[in-house]
C-alpha cells in the first residue's frame, strides 16, 4: 500500500513539473473564437482545434516583400433597384481576416428613398451582399453583407450627403484572399 501511494504520488509530482515546464515555454492566447499554442522562444504558433494541434503557417510576402500592405479597390457594383447608385469596395487583409468599406453614391435619389423609408420592423430591410469569388468563378469566403438603413452618411462642406458607407471586418484565410479575382453583387428587400 505504501508503496502504490509513493508511485501515485510520485507520478502526480511528475506531471505537475512537466506542466510547469510547458506552460513557461508556451502561451496560450485566445483570438475571436480561436485559441493558439504560442512557443514563447520560436514564435511557432499551433491552432487548437478541439484535442489535435494545427501548425499554422507563416504569411508568405507578397511581390512587393510585405504581405497585403495596400487596400485593394475593386471595379464599381450597381443594382437595378438603386438607378445611378454605384458600390465602391475596398478589402484589405490584416490579422487573420478582411477589412472592408463599402461606399455607396450619390445620396440623392434612389438613395435617399430607400435610406429614408419606413417600413413595419416585420419587413426585411434592404440589403447588399458582395461576393468575392476565385479567378474560376467560385464563391470564396462568406459574402460582405449590408443593410443600407445601417450606413453612415457622408457630408461635404455644406451639410448635405453625399453618400453612405458601410465597414467591418471578418475572418478569412490569407490564401483565400489572395485567390479573390472578383466581386459580384447581390440584393434583397427592395421596393
Amino acid at each position: 500500500m505504501v508503496n502504490r501511494n509513493f508511485v501515485v504520488l510520485s507520478a502526480a509530482i511528475f506531471t505537475l513539473t512537466a506542466c510547469d515546464q510547458i506552460s513557461g515555454r508556451h502561451d496560450i492566447v485566445r483570438a475571436g473564437n480561436q485559441t493558439f499554442l504560442i512557443n514563447k522562444a520560436t514564435g511557432e504558433a499551433k491552432l487548437i482545434d478541439g484535442t489535435t494541434l494545427v501548425a499554422v503557417k507563416a504569411l508568405e510576402p507578397t511581390a512587393s516583400g510585405e504581405p497585403f500592405k495596400k487596400a485593394k479597390t475593386w471595379p464599381e457594383q450597381s443594382i437595378n433597384d438603386l438607378q445611378g447608385v454605384k458600390f465602391k469596395l475596398r478589402t484589405k487583409y490584416r490579422d487573420g481576416a478582411i477589412l472592408w468599406i463599402v461606399e455607396a453614391g450619390p445620396f440623392s435619389g434612389d438613395l435617399e428613398k430607400v435610406y429614408k423609408a419606413t417600413q413595419p420592423s416585420s419587413v426585411v430591410q434592404p440589403t447588399v451582399m458582395l461576393e468575392l469569388y476565385d479567378d474560376e468563378g467560385f464563391k470564396i469566403g462568406e459574402p460582405i453583407e449590408f443593410k443600407i438603413r445601417h450606413g453612415s452618411r457622408t457630408v461635404n462642406s455644406k451639410n448635405e450627403v453625399m453618400e453612405l458607407n458601410w465597414s467591418g471586418a471578418q475572418p478569412m484565410t490569407p490564401d483565400t484572399y489572395r485567390s479573390a479575382a472578383f466581386v459580384n453583387t447581390r440584393w434583397y428587400g427592395f421596393k
